[in-house]
């Protein structure tokens, strides 16, 4: 029936009846009841012709959510008039900062690994370039996922036609901003991280490339994953494979000058890669620290029959009181390596390795 319609796909269709769908528009066709199981995506709006005056509706409602790391365009849905995340991480998020206080941050790649710093500023870009298109093509559009590489010029361009009337948005800041991030998204090339391909992609790029690949101390079989994945990172740091129009073309989406010859272009990004890298481990060791302490408070606030399961878990059985059990528990972490023990920590680990 109608009354099962969303506000939003009637305002999609550009008309309104009691706040339901009036029945002769398309939108009664599509049934798409907004309860906590079944809610619409930015993604999905974004594919319903929306007016330029509903498009700054929505890019102005996401602005205002509370800040949430996961934020990509399918992570924010559209709850009757309003919009909420309906990421089940999300449940219960309580944040004094909204995605608007990141207007000016720049984008680097989404799946960073650092869930407590994550960066808002390619959700910005996504959700924008869903929602508008921003000069991409429609194949572009319906396929941006997580590491999609986002122009500078279209994503400053966009932000600028909707947050030109916000004074918290600073053209000059952004591309600041920009810049730095996409040294850090360029470190090892604009391709799959080394870090985060399976050892078999890593060690078929590298034989792709004629690079050696490390072998075990027997000599029979490849080495560890930790030392194929180091083998091609040296080799991306180096430019192996890089063509001279895949080296330009990278100098200017670092936004470098693109002024020499062809081996001081060549130079220029291998020194770009090393000085990026440095300072990516910089940041790579802030988010390490930042996640150690939020791992370490989180023991602080169970209850004490919550880290007692857990010392039981780890084979350690007490009743002492709580203060004693907590810092039982921490020491125990510690000795069984388990110092950090979330998923996205433990994500960052296998990045730095």
């Amino acid at each position: 029936s109608s009354s099962s319609s969303s506000s939003w796909l009637c305002e999609l269709e550009k008309r309104k009846v009691a706040n339901q769908c009036d029945d002769s528009l398309a939108c009664t066709s599509r049934k798409i009841p907004l309860t906590n199981s079944s809610w619409v995506n930015l993604r999905g709006l974004a594919g319903l012709n929306m007016s330029a005056l509903t498009r700054a509706k929505v890019i102005n409602k996401y602005l205002k959510l509370p800040r949430f790391g996961d934020c990509p365009p399918w992570n924010a849905c559209a709850k009757g008039g309003g919009m909420v995340w309906c990421d089940s991480d999300a449940f219960g998020l309580q944040s004094e900062d909204t995605m608007r206080t990141f207007v000016n941050a720049g984008c680097a790649r989404m799946d960073f690994g650092m869930k407590y710093k994550a960066n808002v500023g390619c959700c910005l870009d996504l959700v924008v370039a869903a929602v508008d298109g921003c000069g991409y093509s429609d194949d572009q559009v319906s396929s941006m996922s997580i590491g999609f590489n986002v122009d500078f010029d279209k994503a400053l361009k966009c932000r600028y036609k909707y947050l030109v009337g916000d004074a918290k948005f600073d053209a000059v800041k952004f591309e600041e901003s920009y810049e730095e991030s996409a040294a850090e998204d360029y470190v090892y090339g604009s391709g799959p991280q080394p870090a985060r391909m399976n050892k078999g992609e890593v060690i078929a790029e590298l034989r792709r490339l004629g690079v050696k690949v490390p072998m075990d101390t027997t000599g029979t079989q490849e080495g560890t994953k930790s030392q194929v994945v180091g083998a091609l990172e040296q080799a991306r740091l180096q430019l192996v494979g890089l063509s001279d129009d895949d080296i330009y073309d990278e100098l200017r989406r670092l936004r470098a000058s693109v002024k020499g010859d062809e081996k001081e272009l060549r130079d220029r990004l291998k020194d770009l890669r090393a000085q990026n890298k440095d300072k990516l481990k910089a940041k790579l060791n802030s988010g390490l620290a930042k996640n150690r302490e939020v791992a370490s408070a989180d023991v602080d606030r169970m209850t004490k029959e919550e880290v007692q399961a857990e010392l039981k878990a780890l084979g350690v059985s007490s009743n002492a009181p709580k203060k004693e059990l907590v810092k039982l528990l921490k020491d125990t972490r510690k000795a069984k390596g388990h110092t950090v023990s979330s998923k996205t920590a433990r994500e960052v680990y296998h990045q730095e390795d």
